[in-house]
């Protein structure tokens, strides 16, 4: 092993532990010396407070840590709950059935890499649809949940949060107008494809890539299956209604 290589260990564990406690040292010690000296029970417990309250913000910090966790043990593969992939992820886990039926001949052929993609793709989509605010509450719905839950977090245990299913439900929303409206279909199987496009190195036709039908077929399925998932009733507001 060179000498410079990345080891696994409690290392790791340590060296976060030790960031994480000098953070809220330093905060401890500020309030104290903004106070002349002296820090109260009721301040500490306020400055706790406001640093778990903040925890959302450090989601760099986690993420870092994270990478040069599974650098050092030697894993590839990507976190699923970052902030590139946990809209895929949510959605794969909301929808996976629908895009199982309507995109099968794909899936048959190229696996679960290719529903990967498919999600990643369409939760390009699904950012698009969300504000900066949402955004932000989805990340710390996660870093919460994680807080809470600890390594026993599942990706259930997020969903069942009612922001994050509000979220959710945001980023669909404008793709219930694809019945009415067709640029809308094309376009968001345009993005979608280009995702696609770009993994599998393909130009042109191909059977890689959706068609607008197969996106239809997809949201049609997902009407009935995305209440299912996230334990919400259908309203009139985002039932799919081909014309």
């Amino acid at each position: 092993m060179s000498e410079l290589a990345q080891m696994r260990g409690s290392h790791h564990c340590i060296g976060t532990s030790r960031a994480t406690a000098d953070l809220i040292f330093k905060n401890v010690h500020s309030q104290a010396v903004a106070n002349g000296g002296t820090i109260s029970a009721e301040e500490i417990l306020s400055l706790k407070a406001q640093f778990i309250l903040n925890l959302p913000s450090g989601i760099d910090f986690f993420e870092k840590i994270n990478r040069q966790c599974m650098s050092a043990s030697g894993s590839a593969a990507a976190d699923p709950l970052s902030r590139q992939h946990i809209l895929a992820t949510l959605l794969s886990v909301c929808a996976k059935g629908s895009a199982e039926h309507a995109f099968r001949l794909q899936i048959e052929k190229y696996r679960s890499r290719w529903l990967d993609c498919f999600f990643q793709g369409l939760s390009q989509v699904v950012r698009a649809n969300i504000d900066e605010e949402s955004w932000r509450n989805l990340i710390a719905a996660y870093v919460h949940t994680a807080e809470m839950n600890k390594a026993n977090m599942q990706v259930l245990d997020l969903l069942a949060q009612n922001d994050v299913k509000g979220i959710i439900t945001e980023g669909l929303a404008p793709l219930y107008k694809m019945f009415k409206l067709d640029e809308i279909a094309k376009s968001t199987s345009t993005q979608i494809n280009n995702v696609i496009a770009r993994e599998y190195n393909v130009t042109g036709p191909s059977i890689v890539k959706i068609t607008d039908d197969d996106l239809m077929t997809f949201l049609t399925m997902l009407h009935k299956e995305l209440p299912i998932r996230l334990h919400l009733p259908v309203t009139n507001e985002t039932e799919f209604v081909a014309s």
